[in-house]
């Protein structure tokens, strides 16, 4: 169960930008389990503030500080509830937020209404501290003063400090995710390894008769049909019968994560498994991470300001018109909601790069190939890209051959935290279908894999890879906008 809160808070501080906690702040209730279980998740940095509500609460606390994971028990401040006024309770809150180095969270899991109340109200003008409560009946049979929880389900709620005014409650189901992890076994197989049950279950399949197969779905001319026999037979080769069952359950209805070990695995297209009947990458967003992106790599997270960079690039046959008008379209839309643009048409390396580490969004439309993206002054590719820092969170890369995993793979060694691109050849007008709808969803919810999905059209077979992170963080950490 652990593992599940970390992981549903790993996603909510991906999304709201924020590397780690300072200080987290937590009134006990009668019930141990579900204050250990968020005090171990949460780890703050600096200290854990426990507040006792008389005798009641004396048992609980014993029980929880013998469960704190590491340090943290001697990290473990402990203050009596009782003693604390309306007044006072929002005093300590400012004193702490005086003393944090980082954000405070909040958390009121289990208590009575009225201590979530006084909480609530203390914290109020206080951009830094955020709240968060544990919900479910998964964690104990009953919580006294807990919101009532849908039937099986567990989840997180989360209300930020900076959107205090509006408070608009987010709401994490504590589920797991859905991973299949793929490696390369030197060049002549592939192992696919997939959960089952606490454990995993892993099967190595030869790449020989997959080449056939990935050429035949990695040309451009290919029809949907023949697409669909190509997805069947690598579904078939890629999944062997004693994996099918538990793979057959993670395609289920769920986003799906494919954990690559190398750039080789990476690059199979797993969008074209046919699953029941169906191409994966049209019935539930795909994703790709390497393994540095994975929450345990160490990698500091990104922050994505909103602050855009569109890019126009010609191709060997001059303008694309498709391009032109994608590029006023997506400015009108990203100024609509209130997002600086700057718009570059014809730029060169240099000036590219420059601004691609000043802006926290960065879309690129036009000429590609293998080699990278086409600019005024040559090809940027991977190798001028990998060795960089601070390169823009959100990176979408409309243009042919954009989205193989050495252009991706340069891209988040470089900073970026979310990294879409063509997977094939694509032509002018297709390239442009769905992209304003996907940016549209992407302002609004912050989600990159359901907004990716306004990029599946009829008339084109799951045209990009998604790399990397689901979310686009929110936090405004870079420079001042560029002239």
């Amino acid at each position: 169960m652990i593992e599940l809160v970390r992981q549903a808070f790993a996603g909510i501080l991906e999304r709201e930008g924020i590397s780690e906690y300072a200080v987290l702040v937590m009134p006990l209730s009668f019930y141990a389990e579900p204050h250990v279980l968020m005090a171990n998740a949460i780890a703050p940095r600096q200290k854990l503030v426990l507040f006792v509500d008389g005798s009641e609460t004396t048992e609980s606390l014993q029980r929880v500080l013998t469960h704190l994971e590491g340090d943290l028990a001697a990290r473990t401040e402990v203050l009596d509830l009782a003693r604390y006024e309306q007044a006072g309770l929002a005093e300590m809150l400012c004193s702490l937020t005086g003393s944090a180095c980082g954000r405070i969270l909040v958390d009121v899991t289990g208590h009575k209404k009225s201590t979530a109340v006084r909480l609530t109200m203390a914290a109020m003008r206080m951009e830094s501290v955020d709240l968060a409560y544990l919900d479910g009946r998964g964690i104990k049979d009953h919580i006294p003063g807990s919101a009532a929880p849908r039937p099986g389900t567990e989840r997180i709620l989360f209300w930020s400090g900076r959107d205090r005014r509006e408070a608009r409650e987010q709401s994490v189901s504590l589920v797991e995710n859905e991973c299949i992890t793929v490696s390369s076994r030197g060049g002549t197989a592939f192992a696919v390894r997939v959960r089952k049950g606490i454990s995993h279950i892993e099967a190595v399949v030869p790449r020989a008769p997959l080449e056939p197969i990935l050429a035949r779905i990695g040309n451009p001319a290919c029809s949907r049909s023949e697409l669909l026999a190509c997805g069947h037979r690598f579904h078939e080769h890629l999944i062997p019968p004693e994996l099918r069952a538990e793979i057959g359950l993670a395609l289920s209805g769920r986003d799906i994560t494919f954990v690559c070990s190398d750039q080789d695995a990476a690059d199979l297209p797993f969008e074209f498994l046919v699953h029941q009947g169906s191409f994966l990458g049209e019935q539930t967003p795909v994703r790709r991470i390497l393994p540095a992106d994975t929450p345990g790599s160490g990698r500091s997270r990104a922050v994505t300001t909103r602050r855009m960079l569109i890019l126009e690039g010609a191709g060997p046959g001059g303008w694309y018109p498709a391009a032109t008008r994608e590029v006023r379209d997506l400015a009108a839309l990203a100024q609509s909601f209130g997002i600086p643009v700057t718009v570059m048409r014809g730029a060169f390396i240099e000036e590219v790069l420059l601004q691609a580490r000043q802006h926290g969004i960065l879309h690129y439309v036009g000429h590609g190939d293998t080699r990278g993206v086409f600019l005024a002054d040559g090809i940027l590719e991977p190798g001028v890209v990998e060795g960089l820092t601070g390169m823009a969170g959100f990176v979408f890369l409309n243009a042919c051959e954009s989205g193989s995993s050495r252009m991706a793979g340069a891209m988040l060694a470089a900073g970026t935290q979310t990294c879409i691109g063509a997977r094939q050849v694509i032509r002018d007008g297709l390239a442009s279908q769905g992209v304003i709808a996907m940016y549209r969803r992407l302002f609004e919810t912050a989600d990159v894999l359901a907004a990716a999905m306004e990029l599946v059209t009829e008339d084109a077979v799951v045209p990009y890879r998604i790399w990397g992170s689901r979310w686009l963080g929110r936090e405004d950490t870079r420079g001042e906008p560029s002239g």
